[in-house]
């Protein structure tokens, strides 16, 4: 059908607001730089308008940049019902001038310090990219995979460590010589074992432990009759905790391994399997936190 979304665009609507969008269509009009309405001229004007981003960009008049870049977002922002009469070369085309446009306004945001649009504008890039032969877009696919890997891995509610690593790994992979890429993948994976550390659930009982087992190492002179030094033994009980859980775990996993392989077995046999799976869990994690608490202690 032809609903609300098929006619209307939609590249801008991911970074102005109404009020933005208008603003940019007047300044677009003051300058004399308002969108023509045949494809090869809108196509041409976007050009025209990436290459004045790129001169602000170089310039450092980042907030000019901006709005050129966002004018050659416009101008190439056909609605879908337009898009339906576009031959397959002409939607190849509109991509192909798209992907670097989108690429030059991640870097603007970048430089901005508006982190949030640019993992937007990065995103939107990649998503042109996908309608292009892969060998022909490896470079921008580095540059939008890093850009957005800076802009995930930045202070602020779009904060993803995680997510910056995935992209600056995949970076890393289409241009594995970069060492600036490298360097900044490194830089990421200390951050965000920094960042796992203070995870109080995961880190929490390690952290503690840590000066019960130096100060029992300063206080213990006496080593093995041979003299070689290995991995501190745990404490009878705490073996005992370690046993029991080992025990239901396993309890655990076989159950559920009957349970998925349980086609042919009964409804009642499937219960006790449950029953046992739940059961064994509980007396894991319970035997858990009491050892947590013995080693707190």
């Amino acid at each position: 059908g032809r609903g609300p979304e098929m006619i209307q665009e939609h590249w801008l609507r991911y970074f102005c607001e109404k009020e933005e969008k208008e603003a940019l269509l007047a300044w677009m009009a003051q300058e004399g730089l308002s969108r023509p309405r045949a494809f090869e001229e809108r196509v041409a004007h976007a050009e025209k308008l990436r290459k004045l981003g790129n001169d602000w960009y170089n310039k450092d008049d980042f907030r000019r940049a901006l709005h050129c870049l966002m004018g050659a977002v416009y101008t190439l922002d056909w609605m879908p019902t337009e898009q339906m009469g576009q031959s397959e070369e002409q939607r190849a085309q509109v991509s192909e001038l798209m992907l670097p446009v989108m690429s030059n306004v991640t870097m603007v945001f970048l430089k901005r310090g508006d982190f949030a649009n640019a993992e937007k504008a990065a995103t939107c890039g990649l998503r042109c990219a996908t309608k292009l032969p892969a060998e022909e877009t490896v470079a921008l696919r580095a540059k939008l995979h890093y850009r957005r890997g800076l802009a995930r891995g930045q202070d602020g509610p779009g904060h993803d460590f995680d997510g910056a690593r995935a992209d600056l790994v995949e970076a890393a992979k289409l241009e594995p010589s970069n060492h600036e890429i490298r360097k900044c993948l490194e830089n990421c994976k200390v951050l965000r074992t920094e960042e796992r550390k203070k995870d109080p659930i995961r880190y929490q009982a390690r952290e503690r432990a840590a000066p019960m087992e130096e100060q029992e190492s300063t206080g213990d002179a006496a080593e093995t009759e041979s003299g070689a030094t290995g991995p501190p033994g745990l404490p009878p009980l705490l073996e005992k905790f370690a046993e029991v859980v080992g025990r239901c775990l396993g309890k655990s996993r076989r159950a559920y391994r009957n349970i998925r392989q349980g086609q042919l077995i009964t409804v009642m046999r499937d219960a006790f399997h449950y029953r046992i799976a739940i059961t064994s869990c509980l007396i894991a994690l319970l035997a858990i936190l009491i050892g947590y608490r013995f080693a707190a202690s």
